[in-house]
């Protein structure tokens, strides 16, 4: 890589100095701490296939690996939507890693506009 491309892409720390970006920051550094805690046990073990589906605006997928599954629900749209669980894929046991919306044993989960919920239930 050239120089002069690393050093455009290079981040000055005065950048972060407001608590807007700090926070920006943070979020990033947190989905990847998740990312690295869900995904990479997941991934290390054998692909053993994928499903997805869509209920009300909600778009779910299921990705099984030999490890356990990795659960996404995404909310595309601009008001809440509600969807049961996908494919008999465990509930969280406690409140996914990315989420925004409500979760409850039994009952759909409602998630808010433009969001997203992940959980694994890696072994």
């Amino acid at each position: 890589m050239a120089e002069a491309t690393f050093r455009s892409a290079k981040l000055s720390a005065e950048l972060f100095k407001t608590p807007a970006a700090r926070a920006e920051l943070q979020a990033f550094r947190d989905l990847a701490a998740a990312r690295a805690r869900l995904v990479w046990p997941l991934a290390a073990s054998g692909f053993l296939g994928a499903e997805q589906r869509q209920e009300d605006q909600v778009v779910s997928v299921v990705w099984r690996f030999e490890a356990g599954s990795l659960v996404m629900m995404v909310n595309p749209t601009d008001s809440p939507a509600n969807a049961h669980g996908p494919f008999g894929a465990e509930r969280p046991p406690e409140a996914p890693a990315a989420f925004v919306g409500t979760v409850e044993a039994g009952v759909p989960c409602q998630i808010d506009p433009f969001s997203a919920m992940v959980w694994s239930d890696a072994r």
